[in-house]
């Protein structure tokens, strides 16, 4: 019995939690983005999450094929969105992932505004929290990986985490609303998706390592900022 798989596929459960048939482990969903029928489009990110449910969240990307491919789900039905810089999101609503049935979501993407429409404000004083993993598409932890939450109303500064060991998240103290989430792991492709929060969260995002000759977006090429100390402080060595 593979272990590691086996509580990877808890982790998924737990984060996309659906009814599940007995003996039924879950399907993995497939797919592809290109641009026009022809040209795939490399790295674009992927959000995934149970119809009508902003609370759990399966984040990934395309790989050097342009192919989408997730570990397994637990039978439900999903949205599925993809967005990538430059190119027009596209949304595929109530795809029905069903044991032992593999489901295939295929995306035709257009130049156009990348801008994402942002979900309803949400209003609230509760401070939540968000849990999760990043994961490589096998399952493998990955530590270290920078995950960075920034407001889209422009409140506040940025949230920062970085994944542990076994690639878990934690972070406390958000406020409700719509954030940008960023993935970034050392040799893997990028993650940038909206996530729209108004409780506890759990997020799972699947890193895909980037493919030999890739030209990475210029937002990846900007520095990770740092914090700036007060005017006449001294510098630690």
């Amino acid at each position: 019995m593979d272990f590691g798989r086996t509580a990877v596929l808890s982790v998924l459960a737990l984060t996309l939690a659906m009814p599940a048939l007995p003996g039924n482990e879950g399907t993995s969903l497939k797919g592809s983005a290109r641009l026009g029928r022809n040209r795939p489009v490399v790295g674009a990110s992927v959000r995934i999450s149970p119809e009508n449910d902003r609370s759990r969240y399966l984040l990934t990307s395309t790989d050097g094929r342009g192919l989408l491919e997730t570990m397994d789900l637990p039978d439900g039905d999903y949205q599925v969105r993809v967005t990538k810089d430059g190119l027009a999101p596209v949304t595929k609503s109530a795809v029905t992932v069903r044991f032992p049935f593999r489901p295939v979501v295929e995306v035709e993407m257009a130049p156009g505004s990348s801008m994402e429409a942002v979900p309803a404000a949400v209003y609230s004083e509760d401070p939540l929290e968000l849990t999760g993993r990043i994961l490589t598409r096998n399952g493998d932890p990955v530590p270290d990986a920078t995950v960075r939450l920034t407001r889209m109303d422009g409140a506040g500064d940025p949230v920062r985490i970085r994944s542990g060991e076994d690639g878990a998240l934690a972070g406390s103290g958000l406020a409700p609303g719509s954030w940008e989430f960023e993935v970034r792991g050392v040799g893997f492709l990028s993650i940038r998706s909206i996530l729209d929060l108004d409780g506890p969260v759990r997020v799972v995002a699947l890193l895909i390592p980037q493919p030999a000759g890739y030209l990475a977006p210029a937002l990846d090429l900007l520095p990770e900022e740092q914090p700036v100390p007060p005017a006449g402080a001294i510098p630690q060595p």
